[in-house]
């Protein structure tokens, strides 16, 4: 939920079982990289940081799109169990 790119080096061995395995990253708005272009990688997600601070805005206000308001919205939800409400409009208040 930050604005901190993501990066997943994609060879690397997770040892928690044996044998370890690779990392499993399904997210596509995680960049993935091979151990041995880790440094080059990061350089040129530094080097367009900001562009990369717009992605993750982008991606947080795609996936949280209640972010600040789910609690009043879940209280609304829960106070309107049992009345004439519709679903949507104790949603939109």
């Amino acid at each position: 939920m930050s604005e901190v790119p993501s990066l997943a080096v994609s060879d690397w061995l997770i040892p928690d079982r044996n044998p370890p395995r690779l990392a499993v990253v399904p997210l596509q708005e995680i960049a993935k990289t091979p151990k041995n272009e880790l440094a080059d990688t990061v350089m040129k997600m530094l080097a367009v940081l900001h562009i990369e601070k717009q992605k993750c805005i982008k991606i947080r206000k795609f996936r949280y799109s209640e972010l600040g308001s789910s609690a009043r919205k879940i209280m609304n939800l829960i106070d309107g169990v049992g009345t004439k409400q519709t679903l949507t409009s104790l949603l939109i208040n």
